[in-house]
């Protein structure tokens, strides 16, 4: 059914068209992972095939523009936790951090691995280093 593959956009008629650029930008999104340049360097490949159609890219390429990622791609959270302190309860492995100013370790880079009232992060020399899960002392940096 068109209409619950589309979602509503003011202004714009729910189309058989319109539908199916609705789920390849959704599928181009998550292919994408939100980064530019995954998909500057997917659509240079496919204007090589004499079968692509230029009109259907413009397309895709604008509403690629126009949406924004499902969430954060440092924290994985919808809403982002950009400014928030790092608990065990939000605790995201990989994503970059900031330390706070004279409290706890302030060149921590990334999270590694939460240990209950401790965790593992990479420093910006590179090397791994236990610290304090402190929600005051290290913040997401998103």
């Amino acid at each position: 059914n068109i209409r619950d593959l589309k979602t509503d956009i003011p202004g714009q008629k729910i189309t058989k068209e319109n539908a199916i650029y609705d789920v390849a930008t959704t599928f181009l999104i998550q292919k994408f992972e939100g980064k530019l340049q995954k998909a500057s360097d997917f659509f240079s490949e496919a204007l090589v095939s004499a079968e692509f159609n230029a009109m259907a890219l413009a397309k895709i390429m604008a509403m690629l523009n126009k949406t924004k990622p499902l969430y954060c791609q440092n924290c994985y959270q919808s809403p982002c936790l950009d400014g928030q302190g790092v608990t065990r309860e939000n605790f995201v492995p990989g994503a970059t951090i900031l330390g706070a100013s004279g409290m706890g370790v302030t060149e921590v880079h990334q999270l590694l691995r939460e240990k209950g009232n401790k965790f593992d992060a990479r420093l910006d020399s590179g090397i791994s280093h236990e610290c304090t899960l402190n929600p005051d002392w290290y913040k997401y940096k998103c």
